[in-house]
């Protein structure tokens, strides 16, 4: 895993992605995916913005935070910020 982490001079960040890793059991390729779709950025440097925690339990909150958290990352796709739904959708 050294060479995943060369690139990545944060050392707050660097020790997120150890923790993840041991977290979810990531492979080595799964390590680098996550790293090159900038997985720190979207989940730990975003506010939360729900009420899961004051609501329900440790293991509920932290299942439906998992749940209703955006996974899908469309960057394959040629098309800019402007591009509507129906462009998206096969003719």
């Amino acid at each position: 895993m050294r060479i995943e982490f060369q690139h990545i001079e944060d050392k707050q960040k660097a020790l997120w992605y150890v923790q993840k890793t041991l977290e979810n059991g990531w492979s080595r390729n799964a390590l680098g995916l996550q790293i090159d779709n900038r997985l720190y950025e979207r989940q730990a440097t975003l506010p939360k913005i729900d009420n899961f925690a004051e609501r329900l339990p440790a293991p509920q909150s932290d299942l439906a935070r998992q749940t209703l958290k955006d996974p899908y990352l469309f960057d394959f796709l040629d098309v800019g910020e402007e591009a509507a739904e129906r462009e998206l959708k096969p003719p």
